[in-house]
C-alpha cells in the first residue's frame, strides 16, 4: 500500500529537464527581457553579505513600503514566496478537504494546482467566446461548498481585462472569496485593490516577477481585509520570503520610473510583434499584459507542430493547444526585446513555409 495519500500520487509528475542552450530565446514562462534596475542589483549585493542572518519574518518595511505603492494600510499586506505561495494560501485559509474552487477557464493552471494538492476539488467554469469572463454562469456554479473563485485579470493566458463592472458583480453575487490575480497589474494599471473595504471577500494577489522583473526571487504578495490577511500570516510560513527577496522587492519600488521605462519599451514590442503576427494570418488577441494569446487556426498548425517547430530553431513558447477553455491552436508568446522579437518572427515564418510544404498524409478510403 501506498504511503503517499491519492490526490497527491494524481498530481503531474515533474521530471528533470535538460538545460536550455545558452543562446535559447526563451519566450515561454512571461518572463521581463530586460533585468532590474542597478538599485535591485546593488541591494541584491549588499544583502546577500548577511545571508547568514534570517529575514524579517512579518516583512514589515517592505510592507510598509507597498502599502504606499498601491494605497492601503501595511496591515492589509501579506507577503509571499511569489504570488503562487499566495494562490495556495488562499485554498489553505479557506477551503477544506472536498470544497471546491471555482476558475473561469481558460486561466492560470496554478489555482487547479494548490486545490489538488490540498484535496480540494476544481470546477472550471467556460468563459465566453471571446474569453470574456460571463459573470452569471460562474455565480450559477457556486455551490454551499464553493469557497474560492479565481480571476486573473489580466487573463492569463489570453491576456483580456475584465472590467471593473464585472468584477463588482461578482463580489456582490457570492459569498465566497473572490481573488482576483492582479499578476499583469504593472502593464495593466487596473485595479480593484481600493475595494478591499467594500468587499470583505475581496483578497487581490500581485507579484514582482512580471512588472519589476524579480521573477527568480520570488516574491508576491496579497492585499485584502485585515481579518483575512492575518489568518494567511497564521496560515504561512513563518519565513515565506527570502532577505534577498525582501530586499531587492524594496529597492525595486524605490524606483518605479526605472520599471516605466522597461515596460513602455515592452509594449512597443507588443504593438510590432501583434502587427508581424497579424501580417501573417494569425489571429491575435488584445493584450495588457506583457504576452499575446496567438491562435494558428488559420494556418492550420496545431500549437504543438509550432511549438515543436521554433523550439528546434531554439526559440520557446508556450503551448496552450486542448488546455481547459482552448482548442489546439492556441499558444502563448511572451514580449521580448526586439532582437528576440525579430528572431522569433523570422524563425516562425520558417515553421509556416515548412508546414506548407509539408506532404499531406494519406487516409484510409
Amino acid at each position: 500500500m501506498s504511503r503517499i495519500n491519492e490526490h497527491t500520487r494524481q498530481l503531474t509528475p515533474k521530471p528533470p529537464v535538460a538545460p536550455r542552450p545558452v543562446d535559447a530565446i526563451s519566450l515561454d514562462r512571461g518572463e521581463q527581457p530586460y533585468p532590474p534596475s542597478p538599485l535591485v542589483i546593488e541591494a541584491i549585493r549588499q544583502s546577500a553579505a548577511n545571508s547568514h542572518k534570517y529575514p524579517d519574518p512579518n516583512g514589515w518595511e517592505l510592507r510598509q513600503t507597498i502599502a504606499r505603492y498601491a494605497g492601503c494600510r501595511p496591515e492589509n499586506v501579506v507577503l509571499g514566496n511569489g504570488s503562487d505561495e499566495l494562490i495556495e494560501l488562499v485554498v489553505k485559509t479557506h477551503a477544506c478537504a472536498g470544497d471546491e474552487i471555482i476558475v473561469p477557464v481558460p486561466s492560470f493552471f496554478v489555482y487547479g494546482f494548490a486545490a489538488q494538492m490540498l484535496n480540494v476539488r476544481t470546477t472550471n467554469v467556460p468563459r465566453a467566446d471571446d474569453y470574456s469572463l460571463a459573470v452569471d454562469p460562474v455565480l450559477a456554479a457556486i455551490r454551499g461548498d464553493s469557497k474560492v473563485v479565481y480571476v486573473a485579470n489580466p487573463n492569463n493566458p489570453t491576456g483580456t481585462l475584465t472590467s471593473r463592472e464585472s468584477l463588482v458583480e461578482l463580489l456582490e453575487g457570492c459569498e465566497c472569496a473572490v481573488v482576483v490575480d492582479e499578476c499583469y497589474f504593472e502593464f495593466s494599471q487596473q485595479t480593484v485593490a481600493d475595494l478591499i473595504d467594500r468587499f470583505a471577500n475581496l483578497i487581490v494577489l500581485r507579484s514582482f516577477s512580471k512588472g519589476f522583473g524579480l521573477a527568480g526571487l520570488r516574491i508576491g504578495y496579497a492585499i485584502t481585509n485585515e481579518d483575512t490577511a492575518e489568518a494567511m500570516f497564521r496560515s504561512a510560513n513563518l519565513f515565506s520570503t527570502n532577505r534577498i527577496a525582501q530586499a531587492a522587492a524594496l529597492a525595486a519600488l524605490s524606483d518605479v520610473e526605472y520599471t516605466r521605462t522597461q515596460i513602455s519599451r515592452i509594449l512597443d514590442g507588443r504593438r510590432w510583434l501583434s502587427r508581424e503576427l497579424t501580417d501573417r494570418g494569425v489571429l491575435v488577441l488584445p493584450s495588457e499584459t506583457n504576452f499575446l494569446f496567438a491562435s494558428m487556426r488559420s494556418l492550420e498548425i496545431t500549437s504543438a507542430d509550432v511549438v515543436a517547430g521554433l523550439k528546434l530553431l531554439g526559440v520557446y513558447i508556450a503551448d496552450f493547444g486542448n488546455k481547459p477553455g482552448t482548442d489546439e491552436f492556441g499558444v502563448r508568446i511572451a514580449v521580448g526585446s526586439e532582437a528576440e522579437n525579430t528572431a522569433l518572427v523570422e524563425r516562425l515564418d520558417r515553421v509556416i513555409a515548412e508546414s506548407r510544404h509539408r506532404p499531406a498524409v494519406a487516409t484510409e478510403s
